[in-house]
């Protein structure tokens, strides 16, 4: 019998992969699943022996998910009868390879701590812990893959799967599935956020030959980012299950953050200090860009630590590259450690705190983009956790909710009169800093 599939094109790039791991992240009905039990089956033709195992975190996720998209899969290419299924232990063995393919759940850790296999899945791996990951992962001798749909504000796939030299990460979403049915497409599409627009934001978006002359906006592409009045839809799912990119809550205060190549050399410079004690210190230094549209706020942080007295404040500064001269904006509330730090020999000054200034400097900083260096990562993951505070109602108030929000002040500080001042950075040498 001679198997034939017919699949999207992420069946494709399964195939064609060489990376020791792939990443499947995207949007509801974009075929992942499908397309990776199709690749399995593909395999299992073209290697002997082996044993590959489809984890999920429990059992009935796993029934719902990837192993009734394998009988899906199984059902296209009309493979049954060259399997024996095993229905007990949830095992398919292909009679002309030998090679078995295995599903079970890790919902027990001590699972995850089983026999070697050849080849791993793990569907929906955002679900599973990290060292779960860990644990599969050391005992699996050839490919991994992974899917998921990027639902998580942090995850420790982010940080410690999408950044491996090794791995291939493959984005899709519903309009790369041309199965779906209309209807499919209509049930995805309906949460996509519409907005009516203000007076003045409409007026701009015409000039720039958008479509906006009923006085509404649809996000099609979920990167609207101004003071318009949500009508319908939900930007976070549309984000994530329409787009299938990680997506920001409604309270997100800044619900869009980008890269840095990093801060440029003999620039206008700006640092921000936040005390802390038990919480982190934050020292973070700034630059502010002149962009056609949208200027940029370039942040690298310095310094992020707990438990550092004011004598280990000015014995770091110099070794970050703080000059006696560079002006440092730090939180008024601390008026004795400004002065310790001062009587050191350095140019540091109490940030307005007045009334209302909170609000303020983020109003200030949501006129121009945010771009974090790549070592900056605790300042941006505050950053992308910052919240407004919400009612019991479901009322979202125009105060942030006070919790690691040492970066974010501390940016705040430094930030606030470079932006108010439109400094221009002088024109010198762009060679980027280390990261």
């Amino acid at each position: 019998m001679q198997l034939e599939l017919e699949g999207t094109e992420l069946l494709e790039i399964a195939l064609a992969s060489t990376a020791k791991v792939q990443v499947h992240k995207g949007s509801s009905s974009s075929s992942k699943t499908v397309s990776l039990a199709q690749a399995h089956i593909a395999w299992s033709f073209q290697e002997v022996g082996k044993t590959y195992s489809i984890v999920r975190k429990t059992m009935p996720a796993l029934r719902r998910g990837a192993l009734k998209d394998f009988h899906m899969a199984l059902d296209l290419c009309e493979a049954w009868p060259l399997f024996d299924e095993h229905k007990t232990n949830l095992t398919y063995t292909n009679k002309q390879t030998g090679t078995m393919i295995e599903f079970f759940a890790v919902d027990d850790a001590q699972k995850a701590r089983g026999p070697r296999r050849d080849r791993l899945w793990c569907n929906e791996g955002n679900e599973l812990t990290y060292e779960d990951w860990r644990q599969l992962t050391m005992r699996t001798r050839g490919s991994i893959v992974l899917d998921y749909n990027p639902s998580m504000l942090r995850h420790w796939i982010y940080d410690e799967v999408e950044t491996r030299a090794d791995c291939q990460v493959v984005h899709s979403s519903y309009k790369q599935n041309p199965f779906l049915t209309p209807e499919n497409i209509r049930e995805i599409e309906v949460d996509v956020p519409v907005y009516a627009l203000p007076a003045e934001e409409r007026a701009k978006l015409l000039l720039a030959g958008f479509d906006v002359a009923s006085g509404e906006l649809t996000d099609w592409l979920g990167t609207y980012d101004g003071k318009g009045v949500l009508l319908s839809g939900d930007p976070f799912r549309w984000a994530v299950f329409g787009l299938g990119r990680r997506g920001v809550a409604l309270q997100a205060i800044y619900p869009q953050l980008f890269d840095s190549d990093g801060l440029t050399p003999q620039r206008q410079r700006r640092f921000g200090l936040d005390f802390g004690y038990n919480h982190p210190l934050s020292l973070t230094e700034v630059e502010y860009r002149d962009r056609p549209g949208r200027a940029e706020l370039h942040i690298d942080q310095l310094i992020h630590e707990s438990y550092l007295t004011n004598a280990d404040v000015v014995d770091l500064l110099p070794t970050v590259g703080v000059g006696r001269r560079d002006l440092i904006k730090a939180d008024g509330a601390r008026p004795e450690a400004i002065a310790d730090i001062k009587r050191a020999g350095f140019n540091i000054v109490a940030a307005d705190k007045g009334p209302g200034s909170v609000k303020a400097g983020i109003d200030k900083l949501k006129t121009v983009s945010l771009h974090f260096t790549r070592r900056s990562k605790q300042a941006r993951d505050q950053f992308q956790d910052y919240r407004w505070k919400q009612t019991a109602s479901g009322l979202i108030l125009d105060e942030p909710v006070k919790v690691e929000d040492d970066a974010p002040d501390s940016v705040r500080y430094a930030a606030v009169d470079l932006i108010a001042d439109r400094l221009a950075p002088t024109r010198r040498s762009a060679h980027s800093r280390l990261l």
